[in-house]
C-alpha cells in the first residue's frame, strides 16, 4: 500500500514471535487445527486484553471493525501435533462430565477423550493494523506495551518470546521495513529473513478465500466475513 504525506491514517507494527503459536480458524472438540498465518479474529483478541476489554463489550469491537489487516509472514514454522488426554477422571454427577465425556465399559467413570492439538513451531510474522481513528492506534499501542491482561499467540500456553510492539508509523513502508529489520536482528549466524508471504484484506473480486474471522461478538462467538488474498513476493523484494 503506498499513501502520501498527507494521508491521515496510522499504521500499529505488531511482531509475533514464540516457540509455539496456534491461529485456529475452526475445530472440532478432538481436532484443535492452526492456519498457516494469524487469524483477525486471535489479533483483536489480543489487543482486546490487552486494553483490558470484557469479553461482553461489543461496542469496543465496533470500535475496531474498520481497521485494515496485513500480515507479512517472515518464517512460516513447522507444523506440530500434539497429544492431549482430556477428563477420565470426572466425577459420574458432574453433569458436564455426562454430556460430554464418553462413558467406559463399565458406565462408571467417563474415559479419557484424545485430543490433537496443532501449533506452528518457531514461526514469525508481522501485522500492521491501520487506520484514520490515530486516538484508536494510539490507544492500542500503549495498551501493548502496558497490557492490562495476559496476551499470547493463538493459545495461553504460547507466550511471545519477544515484545509485541514494534512501533507505530504515519506510513506503511515505515511500519514494513521495520518488522523486516526486526525479524533479521537475531539472524546472524542464519540465513537473512525476508517476507515469504503476505496476505492481505481485499474486496470480494480480488479474494482468494473468504474467512469469517471478524469478531462482532467474543461474548456469543459471532463472526463476520472477510475476503483475503495471500501474495508471494519477488525474490528481490
Amino acid at each position: 500500500m503506498n499513501h502520501d504525506l498527507e494521508n491521515p491514517m496510522k499504521f500499529l507494527a505488531l511482531y509475533l514471535r514464540a516457540p509455539l503459536q496456534s491461529w485456529g480458524a475452526s475445530a472440532k472438540f478432538g481436532e484443535r487445527t492452526t492456519l498457516a498465518f494469524p487469524t483477525r479474529s486471535a489479533i483483536i483478541g489480543m489487543l482486546a486484553a490487552a486494553a483490558g476489554i470484557d469479553r461482553s463489550d461489543d461496542a469496543w469491537l465496533e470500535t475496531v471493525k474498520d481497521l485494515s489487516m496485513r500480515c507479512l509472514v517472515f518464517a512460516p514454522g513447522q507444523r506440530l501435533v500434539d497429544y492431549h488426554t482430556v477428563g477420565g477422571g470426572y466425577s459420574t454427577t458432574n453433569s458436564w462430565s455426562k454430556r460430554h465425556m464418553s462413558p467406559k465399559a463399565n458406565k462408571k467413570t467417563p474415559a479419557s477423550v484424545v485430543t490433537n492439538r496443532e501449533y506452528l513451531q518457531d514461526a514469525i510474522f508481522g501485522v500492521i493494523l491501520a487506520g484514520e481513528e490515530r486516538d484508536l492506534l494510539d490507544s492500542l499501542a500503549e495498551a501493548v506495551q502496558n497490557p492490562v491482561w495476559g496476551v499470547w499467540l493463538g493459545r495461553k500456553s504460547c507466550i511471545p518470546t519477544e515484545p509485541l510492539f514494534a512501533g507505530l508509523f504515519n506510513s506503511d513502508a515505515e511500519a514494513e521495513e521495520t518488522l523486516i529489520a526486526r525479524a533479521n536482528a537475531k539472524s546472524t549466524n542464519a540465513p537473512e529473513k525476508r517476507i515469504q508471504k503476505i496476505v492481505l484484506e481485499v474486496p470480494v473480486e480480488e479474494g482468494e478465500e473468504v474467512w469469517h474471522d471478524i469478531p462482532l461478538s467474543f461474548a456469543t462467538r459471532t463472526y463476520a466475513a472477510r475476503s483475503i488474498r495471500q501474495d508471494t513476493p519477488d525474490a528481490s523484494f
